[in-house]
Parts: structure tokens; C-alpha cells; sequence
């Protein structure tokens, strides 16, 4: 069976679509992967890498033109099974259905809430585009042979349009148990993307009056975030790192006290109830980092039973620095939260636990 997996925004070495799902997919089956971008096509963990050749001036042209490239290698793939992982590639999986052929859509988020979180569309343009995506997904969805939620609030929703749909998280792949590296100044860290939705404000301004600390920020951003927090006081105390590489960002935790996870209350989250597809919150536990994150109540949850880190209000500067001294000053216990942090994802959230979900849906949908 040959399975073919298909991205317009993701980059190919994607944790979730690559690392994680294709990688072990390949175990059993032909695998290929299409995607934007402009490097030459490969051959890596035994999935084929097809790209389009294709880049494109911005998301905008991205995001209406991506299909028509893809279009093109899907049919030259010609695989028994496609999965796609992208909401402007709905027309793209409705086509392929209708070619015969079984189609998976993997939603990564809550793609109706992120429409209007996308701060790079106009406002007036966002409602107009939510809108029309609403609509296809009640004419396309019903049709496909499986969906993937990447959480349960995510099924929820898909669940209105077609009852197939299972829950496969992003949890990290398990690793060895991190190396400390000695350090002499308190280090907080955070590697994702940076934006206003993950509060780095207020964490600049809760440092600002902690004697010997740094936070390190690894990541992509906008030139004019960066030049609203670099206004703050405490900003001297912060490092960007750029966008790092996996190994990169392991070396960032084996180097770090604190991880970082403040996200604030949004629809595509969950609101205050959260979301376990939050997954910078279980890359930090496995790195034996005690973590400072929103209390949502999922993870709330968690933490009352096996404590791993400290609960925020994403608004309260306070609430924030407070947590931050207290894990400095208490260092025996920030160090056995990151012990139970690494526990908790050695028995429950990793990817070795959902890699069995993935080849069972697989399999599944073969012998239809």
C-alpha cells in the first residue's frame, strides 16, 4: 500500500507530519511526502520527499496557489491512501476522493478559530474567508474517509460533519533523559512561535526585577513584535535565538532551569479549558524542566496529581514573577517536578503511545 502524505505550509521535516506519523507509517507501508518548498526531492527515514519546486512571495499566495502545484505530484504519486494537513487543501482532498482514491484530513488546530487569530488577514477579509471555509468543510468533510483531531476539542467540532474521526495528540517522541548543562545565571526558556498570544511581554516584565536571570527565546518572529518588546523593561535580560533545529532546541532545554508556556485564553485552545495539544508543555516535561504554564484546566488537572510545574493566570505579571522566584529559590523541588514531568511522559504522553492509534486507523482503512 503506498501512503502519501501532503503539505502546502509545513516544512518537511515537520515534527507531526514527518517525524512522527510518516516516520512511523514507513515501518509498514510505501510512504511519500509532497510538499512546498524549493529543495531538491530526497529520500530520508524511507519516505520518499517529493517537492513542488514552488515558493511562494507570501502566505497570501500561498494559501490560493499552493493546491495547483500539489495537485500535480498528487497525481503523479497516484498512492492508495492520501492524508492532507492543511485547511486550504480541503478542495485538494475533495478532489482526490472523487478520484477514487482514501482520503484522511489531519486538523493540526481549531482551523475555524484560528481564521480569525490570523492577525496577517484584514479584518474584514477574516470573517469572509472563516465563512467560505465553513462552508466547504460541511460539503467536504462527510465525504472523507477519516479525520484527525490533534485534541478532543478539535473532535468535538469535526464530529458535527463526520463521525470518524480520532484523537492523536502531538506528543513528543521520547528520548533519552536529558544531560544537565552546567550553567552560572538562572535560565528560563521558551522555543516556538513568538507572537503575543504566548505572552512574552509579561514574562519580560516579571523578570525585570530578578537578579541574575536570562530568558531564551528560540523561535520565529516579526520584526514589529520584536520591536514592541524590546520597549519593556527587562528586555536586556532576554535573548532571541532564531529558529533552532531539533538538536538545537534540546541543547536550549539541557541548558535551561525553567520552561516557559503562557498561552492565553483562546477559542483555538479551548479558552480556559485548554488543550493536551499543547505540546511545548510535554517537550519541556521530557527534558525534566519544571514548567510555568496557563492554568487551564487540562493540565491543571495533571498537575494536581503528579505535580510538574506551576499554574498562571496568562494576565497576572505577578502571579508570573512570583512562580519564577519561587522555582529558583527552591531548587530540590523545581528539580523533582522535572522528575515527574519525565515520568508522566514516559508512561502517558509520548508518541510511542499514539503511534499504535495511527497504524490501527491505517490498517483500518486498507482492508475497507
Amino acid at each position: 500500500m503506498k501512503i502519501c502524505h501532503v503539505t502546502s505550509a509545513h516544512n518537511r521535516y515537520d515534527g507531526r507530519i514527518f517525524l512522527k506519523q510518516l516516520t512511523s507509517l514507513s515501518k509498514k507501508y510505501e510512504c511519500f511526502l509532497i510538499c512546498s518548498d524549493e529543495l531538491a526531492s530526497e529520500v530520508k527515514n524511507n519516505i520518499k520527499i517529493i517537492s513542488t519546486h514552488k515558493k511562494f512571495k507570501n502566505r497570501y499566495e500561498r494559501f490560493f496557489k499552493a493546491s495547483k502545484y500539489l495537485k500535480k505530484k498528487c497525481l503523479e504519486v497516484n498512492a492508495d491512501i492520501y492524508e492532507f494537513h492543511d485547511s486550504e487543501l480541503l478542495d485538494l482532498a475533495f478532489y482526490m476522493k472523487k478520484k477514487g482514491k482514501k482520503v484522511i484530513f489531519d486538523a493540526h488546530e481549531d482551523y475555524e478559530a484560528l481564521f480569525l487569530e490570523r492577525d496577517w488577514i484584514p479584518n474584514f477579509l477574516r470573517y469572509i474567508l472563516l465563512n467560505n471555509y465553513i462552508r466547504k468543510e460541511k460539503k467536504i468533510l462527510p465525504k472523507l474517509d477519516y479525520l484527525i483531531a490533534a485534541a478532543s476539542h478539535i473532535k468535538e467540532k469535526l464530529e458535527v460533519y463526520n463521525k470518524k474521526v480520532l484523537v492523536i495528540e502531538n506528543f513528543p517522541i521520547l528520548t533519552l533523559k536529558p544531560k544537565k548543562v552546567k550553567h552560572d545565571i538562572e535560565t528560563i526558556c521558551f522555543a516556538g512561535g513568538i507572537n503575543s498570544s504566548w505572552n512574552h511581554d509579561k514574562v519580560i516584565k516579571a523578570i525585570s526585577n530578578i537578579s541574575n536571570i536570562k530568558y531564551l527565546i528560540a523561535g520565529n518572529y516579526s520584526n514589529e513584535y520584536y520591536a514592541s518588546l524590546k520597549e519593556l523593561e527587562g528586555f536586556s535580560k532576554t535573548e532571541f535565538l532564531g529558529k533552532l533545529s531539533f538538536q538545537e532546541v534540546r541543547d536550549l532545554y539541557q541548558k535551561s532551569d525553567i520552561g516557559i508556556a503562557i498561552c492565553s485564553y483562546r477559542s483555538n485552545v479551548n479558552y480556559e479549558k485548554g488543550s493536551l495539544g499543547i505540546t511545548k508543555i510535554f517537550e519541556y516535561m521530557m527534558h525534566e524542566l519544571p514548567v510555568i504554564f496557563t492554568d487551564f484546566e487540562v493540565f491543571e488537572e495533571i498537575n494536581k496529581k503528579t505535580k510538574f510545574g506551576i499554574s498562571v493566570n496568562p494576565t497576572d505579571e505577578l502571579q508570573i514573577k512570583e512562580a519564577i522566584e519561587y522555582l529558583i529559590k527552591n531548587r530540590e523541588e523545581a528539580l523533582k517536578m522535572g522528575k515527574n514531568g519525565r515520568k508522566l511522559v514516559e508512561e502517558k504522553y509520548n508518541w510511542n503511545v499514539l503511534e499504535e492509534k495511527l497504524l490501527n486507523l491505517y490498517a483500518e482503512i486498507d482492508s475497507r
